[in-house]
């Protein structure tokens, strides 16, 4: 109810208005945390560099949400206790990096215990072609469970540095 006071239409707007009228609010807290892009993910971006490798691109459309604490391993092909998922609310392209927004709103995963999240790329979990790209643990206390006592805003970025592994010349 407070966004509804401190922003006027806040009921009618999309999640893209949303999103840009909270830039101006300061948020109640905030985290950051390191994720951890996955093998599926990095494989199928090797993948894409090969041509004698028949791949499509994927698309990041989704930011799953599940309830276990396990660390974040680059393995991981699932979340382990999916429980929400969502649609991204905006993705963004600067250069190397990979960003995307998406916005809970106060009645969005009442009651979930969102613990664990990654971008996904497929709206239903069952889907044969579902990509976990990256893990991460979220540790804060707000989102445990979830309640309709605020709106969370989630920004994921996924940069590629320029960290050749080895570049070996014979003769």
């Amino acid at each position: 109810t407070e966004l509804l006071n401190r922003i006027p239409g806040w009921e009618t707007m999309s999640d893209r208005q949303r999103l840009e009228a909270l830039a101006d609010i300061e948020p109640v807290g905030s985290l950051s945390t390191h994720n951890v892009t996955t093998l599926d993910y990095r494989t199928h971006l090797a993948d894409l560099l090969n041509p004698h490798v028949d791949v499509e691109p994927v698309e990041a459309t989704h930011l799953a949400f599940g309830n276990d604490e396990t660390p974040p391993d680059e393995t991981d092909d699932a979340l382990e206790g999916e429980n929400y998922r969502t649609e991204l609310s905006d993705i963004i392209q600067e250069d190397e990096r990979y960003r995307t927004i998406t916005l809970l709103g106060s009645d969005d995963a009442v009651g979930d215990e969102l613990i664990e999240s990654g971008l996904v790329t497929a709206a239903d979990p069952g889907d044969a072609g579902d990509m976990l790209v990256n893990r991460v643990i979220l540790t804060d206390d707000r989102l445990r469970p979830k309640t309709t006592d605020h709106a969370v805003r989630i920004r994921v970025d996924i940069s590629y540095h320029d960290v050749a592994d080895e570049t070996e010349v014979s003769s």
